[in-house]
C-alpha cells in the first residue's frame, strides 16, 4: 500500500512540475524551462525540449544557427518517438522540425 501511495504522490509531483514547465514555455522563458527539464530522457521531457529548440531557433537571424537549432529539435523528436512510438507528440515535433529545415 505504501508503494502505491508513494507512486501516486510522485505522479502528482511530476504533473505539477510539467505544468510549471509548460507555463514557462508559454511565457517564453525557455532557459528556465530547459533547466527544469535538464537531464530528463523520458517522453514528456524530450518532446518539450524539441519544442523549445524550435522556438529558440525561430528567434535567430543567422541561417546556419537556425538550421542547427532545427536539427537539434529534429533529433530530440526522433528520441521522443523512440521513447513512446504510440504517442502523437513526437510525430508532431518531428514534422515541425523537418518542415523548418526543408
Amino acid at each position: 500500500m505504501k508503494f502505491f501511495l508513494l507512486l501516486f504522490l510522485t505522479q502528482i509531483a511530476v504533473a505539477a512540475d510539467l505544468s510549471s514547465v509548460d507555463q514557462k514555455i508559454r511565457a517564453g522563458d525557455f532557459k528556465a524551462a530547459k533547466m527544469a527539464l535538464a537531464g530528463g530522457t523520458d517522453f514528456e521531457t524530450l518532446w518539450r525540449l524539441s519544442r523549445i529548440e524550435v522556438f529558440e531557433a525561430d528567434k535567430l537571424s543567422d541561417p546556419a544557427a537556425k538550421e542547427a537549432g532545427y536539427t537539434r529539435a529534429l533529433e530530440l523528436a526522433k528520441k521522443t518517438i523512440a521513447a513512446a512510438p504510440k504517442e502523437s507528440h513526437g510525430y508532431l515535433r518531428l514534422a515541425t522540425a523537418a518542415g523548418k529545415i526543408a
